[in-house]
Parts: C-alpha cells; sequence; structure tokens
C-alpha cells in the first residue's frame, strides 16, 4: 500500500492522506497538534488520537481512550523508535545520513519506509505491507513525521 500525504496549506500541520497517485480522494486526514507531540489521524468512520504520555514519553496511539500501538524513543540521541501494536512489533530508525528516509524493520526484515518528498513541499509518502490496515500505516506514518518536527526543531533551534 502506497500511502501520500499533502498539506492541505503553506505551512500546514494538517496533511490529505490519499492512497495510490495523485489527485486520489483521501483515505484519511493527519493533524499534528501545534503546540505539544501528539497528532489526530481521522478516518471516514473514526478519529484515532496521537498523544504523549507524560508518565515514560512513549506516544501512545488511542482509539476511544484505549490504547491501540505505542511508540517508544529509548535514547535521545538516537534516531530510532521501537514500535508495538497488537500482534506486531518493529524498530522505526533513520535511514541515511540526513533522516529524510526512516524505515521499520523487524528483525531484519523491512516492513515500511517512509519518505519525504521534495525539499520545501512538506510532502511524505510511505509504503507499506498491502495487508496493514490504514491506521497501523498511520500510526508509522505519523511517528516518522513528528521525528522530522522534532529534527527541523532542533535545526531551527540551532542556527
Amino acid at each position: 500500500m502506497r500511502l501520500h500525504f499533502k498539506p492541505v496549506g503553506w505551512f500546514s500541520s494538517r496533511y490529505r492522506v490519499e492512497l495510490g497517485g495523485d489527485r486520489a480522494a483521501p483515505v484519511a486526514y493527519l493533524d499534528f497538534a501545534t503546540w505539544r507531540t501528539g497528532a489526530m489521524l481521522e478516518l471516514a468512520d473514526t478519529t484515532l488520537e496521537l498523544r504523549r504520555d507524560p508518565l515514560d514519553g512513549a506516544l501512545v496511539l488511542l482509539r476511544d481512550g484505549t490504547p491501540e500501538a505505542q511508540a517508544v524513543k529509548p535514547s535521545v540521541w538516537a534516531y530510532t523508535y521501537s514500535l508495538e501494536w497488537a500482534g506486531g512489533a518493529g524498530h522505526l530508525r533513520a535511514d541515511g545520513s540526513w533522516g529524510s528516509v526512516y524505515v521499520l524493520e523487524h528483525e531484519g526484515q523491512r516492513l515500511a519506509r517512509m519518505k519525504q518528498s521534495a525539499w520545501g513541499t512538506g510532502r511524505a509518502e510511505g509504503a507499506f505491507p498491502d495487508e496493514w490496515p490504514v491506521e497501523r500505516a498511520l500510526f508509522v506514518a505519523a511517528v516518522a513525521m513528528l521525528a522530522w518536527r522534532a529534527q527541523a526543531g532542533a535545526a531551527a533551534a540551532s542556527a
């Protein structure tokens, strides 16, 4: 499954998620929080919330207040996350020197890949297993996109 993430406007934190090619009908919207780490994942029939746990810092995906998946960053220095969901797990890590690509691996096998499109467009695209539910693909994509946002914020603060 190939998902395309397109900002709905200039400097937007809201993304239209399309399945397949250009100008496809949206399958979801991904809306990142402005003042805190988190996001809302809006699908046709449900809304999921991704938020940081205040106690351990994990990113937790909630459906109606019930945890469905989580991402833990084991080191503040590394661009890697340990992801867990019902029936599966994997490690999301930056692939390459600039961190514009994230790959999800489990036991040496690549499961998914997220890539930033051309610099400055705000677009991204992801390749996920066809058998995955869209919610899981959105969870992995949101964690990668939050990592990019954190990297951009750190780069801006050090400039």
